[in-house]
């Protein structure tokens, strides 16, 4: 932000650029990836003041994921910073009220509490929340230790001051609590009087009626199957026998009867949750709900589903993911009678047909959808659903696993919706060919998540759009026969027809990889003065974020030579691209400096060069797996202790060839994964001989 210093008729001027104010630095950090704002506030002091900012702070989580680091002194670290934190995250620690100055410092400002698997007394917790005016959204997972005595907030004093505290508590996530009960839910609920999301995904609830007259006797008589409403009488008995060793759903159904007005997100998924239930939660006088999440109910059925959407009109997200039971007449009753949805998932629900997902053409304001692994869905399908009428709004799609879906429908998929930022493809081996990337690349440039994961057709042609000629198919060389290059020389020559190959069929694929990489290699160099020639390169997605090409076997370094040229790219997954080597990790690496998490699993032809280019290169790099690559040795450890300062999680398991497993070089790094014993390259591998049996006794 400095500049030269010059003389102009005696008065010194200086060239430097004016700073910018500041409210324009913050609206231009608002666009910024996390890593990328972290790197802006050490430019200079104008700039950390603009990184300030509440709606920039809100980015940030402070993780106490220790991994055997000692908490004391990340909490010393944090309460020593000048600086405000807002979200806390705190997985399998010890948590305490009496952390010296970290809740008197930071508790009157955190937005968010996350506490997973972890040990807190009740007295700590209580305390915390005491201290948390400003809490929004708080989450317990797995908290046996907190709940397991049924003592928690068991004073009515404590319970009125946190009702004065926590006014602004609108969201409470209880998941995966098995100790969780009725009066332990009754508690909870109590102290956020201004409650409009709760979750109960993974807990133990009880829906049979027949567990609920074993704990509630007198009160059994009074409950009617499909009853709607609870009159007062009823609810003050309930209230008073409240169970501390069942959680059931007539108690969960009472207090979203008594907060109708103000709640709208509700999470069952992992429950028992059935239809008649369903039936009964969608009946609640006054509820509006506009989030919907019931992942992995295996009991819902259609019947549940279309009360549901009769009665809550106005959802916006709904969630079914992995719900056998859930047909096609779900999804014409969803398409029919939700025109507010946005979010739609029915991953694994594989009984969907193409009669349901062609009425996704009805829902005009739908932004993101998930049909992964329903495999009765086929071409017809998508066309009918996506590509008859594009949906200008839809941004996130994904396809993962539709293996009756062809290429041709690919193609028609990039020209109807040219706005997608995610889409996913993983596993769709038929349809994702050389000639769907380059629909891909020519229509959909807003992508910022791209996964063609297990898609083995895909080769350099399709990455990098080479053809010799503006007429030619892009697909020219993906598609060549297996004795295409044993028959023509790449030199113009034939050679002789009648040849017959004594290879195995793995030695030939061998051998065709390596020619079809010369020969693409060829066609790149003769595509360069030719423009008007090339085709749609994968750099043409100059926002994308994360890309997946795990299983992908035939990309070589030629497509990361040349295709691989991004600004964003924070995640990369080459998972099993054998073909890949020293020279493409390289230019990779130069090219590619957002990196900040890179899988190289299986691939076998990685060395302890190409390791130490990516760590000299990629300074942000903190995830690396490089898990069964077996050239690497002891020299790939040295490089990443020397080059790799930002490393936050390893992975060399397999990697047979080092010498030693646990180097205090890389122990700055706080998940390590290396393999269970030093091996000494020289040292001989045979099997030790057998022990010899025990002598008889005469």
């Amino acid at each position: 932000m400095t500049g030269d210093t010059i003389e102009n008729n005696g008065k010194k001027e200086s060239n430097s650029p004016p700073h910018l104010p500041i409210e324009v630095l913050m609206y231009i950090f608002q666009f910024l990836h996390l890593s990328d704002l972290k790197c802006a506030r050490l430019v200079c002091r104008s700039w950390y003041e603009a990184s300030q900012d509440t709606k920039l702070i809100c980015k940030e989580i402070v993780n106490f994921n220790c991994n055997g680091t000692a908490v004391g002194s990340l909490i010393t670290d944090v309460t020593n910073s000048s600086r405000e934190f807002l979200h806390f995250v705190f997985k399998e620690e010890e948590v305490r009220w009496n952390w010296p100055g970290l809740w008197t410092q930071f508790g009157p400002s955190i937005k968010s509490l996350y506490i997973f698997n972890c040990d807190i007394r009740e007295r700590d917790f209580t305390n915390i929340l005491l201290q948390c005016e400003s809490l929004e959204s708080i989450r317990l997972s797995g908290c046996r230790e907190l709940l397991m005595s049924g003592g928690l907030l068991r004073d009515q004093e404590e319970i009125k001051q946190l009702q004065n505290v926590l006014i602004n508590l609108k969201e409470l996530v209880v998941s995966h609590n098995s100790y969780l009960s009725d009066a332990l839910l009754n508690r909870l609920v109590a102290i956020a009087p201004n409650l409009q999301s709760v979750s109960l995904e993974g807990c133990q609830i009880s829906f049979h009626m027949g567990l609920y007259k074993k704990f509630y006797p007198k009160h059994s008589t009074e409950s009617q199957e499909g009853k709607e409403n609870i009159d007062e009488a009823t609810d003050n008995e309930f209230k008073a026998m409240e169970s501390s060793s069942i959680l059931t759903f007539r108690n969960i159904l009472y207090h979203i009867t008594s907060r109708s007005r103000q709640l709208h997100s509700l999470c069952f998924s992992r429950t028992l949750i059935d239809s008649p239930a369903l039936t009964q939660l969608a009946k609640v006088a006054d509820l509006k709900l506009k989030n919907l999440k019931l992942a992995g109910c295996e009991q819902l059925t259609n019947a549940g589903i279309v009360v549901l959407t009769e009665h809550q009109n106005r959802l916006r997200s709904l969630d079914l993911s992995c719900c056998s039971r859930v047909t096609d007449p779900s999804m014409i009753a969803i398409c029919r009678s939700l025109p507010d949805l946005e979010d739609l998932c029915v991953r694994r629900c594989r009984a969907i047909s193409n009669i349901g997902v062609a009425e996704v053409v009805k829902l005009r304001n739908l932004v993101k959808l998930d049909l992964s692994n329903c495999d009765m869905v086929t071409s017809d399908g998508i066309l009918a659903g996506l590509c008859n009428k594009g949906n200008a709004k839809l941004r996130q799609l994904y396809l993962s696993g539709i293996n009756n879906m062809t290429e041709d429908t690919v193609v028609k998929l990039a020209e109807s919706l040219p706005f997608l930022t995610h889409l996913d493809l993983g596993y769709c081996i038929t349809a994702v060919t050389d000639t769907a990337l380059q629909a891909i690349f020519q229509h959909q440039v807003s992508l910022q998540y791209l996964k063609l994961s297990g898609c083995n057709k895909i080769t350099d042609v399709g990455l990098t759009g080479m053809v010799t000629h503006s007429s030619q198919s892009i697909a020219s060389t993906s598609n060549l026969p297996v004795n295409h290059f044993d028959e023509t020389n790449l030199a113009g020559g034939m050679k002789s027809r009648l040849r017959i190959s004594l290879k195995s069929r793995a030695e030939e694929e061998i051998v065709i990889d390596a020619e079809r990489k010369k020969a693409i290699l060829q066609l790149f160099q003769d595509s360069i003065p030719t423009i008007s020639g090339l085709g749609f390169s994968l750099s043409r997605l100059k926002g994308l974020c994360s890309l997946n090409l795990s299983g992908c076997a035939r990309i070589t370094d030629i497509s990361l030579c040349h295709a691989f040229k991004f600004l964003e790219l924070k995640y990369l997954d080459l998972t099993q691209c054998c073909q890949v080597t020293e020279s493409g990790l390289a230019a990779l690496a130069l090219n590619n400096s957002s990196l900040e998490s890179l899988v190289l699993s299986m691939c076998y032809n990685v060395c302890d060069d190409a390791v130490e280019a990516l760590c000299k290169n990629l300074q942000r790099l903190k995830y690396l797996d490089l898990s069964a690559c077996e050239k690497l040795t002891n020299a790939s450890v040295m490089s990443i202790a020397k080059h790799g300062k930002s490393l936050r999680h390893l992975d060399m398991r397999r990697c047979d060839r080092l010498a030693v497993c646990q180097d205090v070089s890389i122990n700055h790094i706080p998940s390590l994964l290396l393999p269970p014993a030093a091996v000494d390259p020289n040292e001989d591998l045979s099997p030790p001989p057998p022990v010899p049996p025990m002598p008889r006794k005469k």
